[in-house]
């Protein structure tokens, strides 16, 4: 669920295509802290917003699912300890597919 709003979530991924439910989903992908053990930042985003890092190669300990890009927005702006991007379907399934590889298609 959004953790928001309590609202409901599903994502399925069939054959490389998603479909999410809502259809308005998004996927915050950050962390507690804005540096690496490293000290590179956990998500540099890119000129659109998005982390330019994949999960599985950063420290980001917070990945949730929101219903929409405004409650994400909320959530982040209700928890100042947590940096991070919010990140579109598109950019989530490529996170998503970086972390899990083969296990999505």
């Amino acid at each position: 669920p959004d953790p928001g709003t309590g609202h409901p979530i599903h994502v399925t991924v069939h054959n490389g295509h998603a479909t999410w439910e809502p259809d308005t989903a998004v996927v915050i992908d950050g962390s507690t802290t804005s540096t690496t053990e490293s000290g590179a930042a956990c998500c540099p985003p890119d000129d659109a917003g998005a982390c330019t890092v994949p999960a599985a190669e950063s420290c980001c300990g917070v990945m949730n699912f929101f219903t929409d890009a405004g409650s994400a927005h909320d959530w982040l702006a209700a928890h100042p300890h947590v940096t991070g991007a919010v990140l579109n379907r598109t950019q989530a399934l490529q996170l998503g597919t970086a972390i899990f590889g083969r296990l999505l298609l």
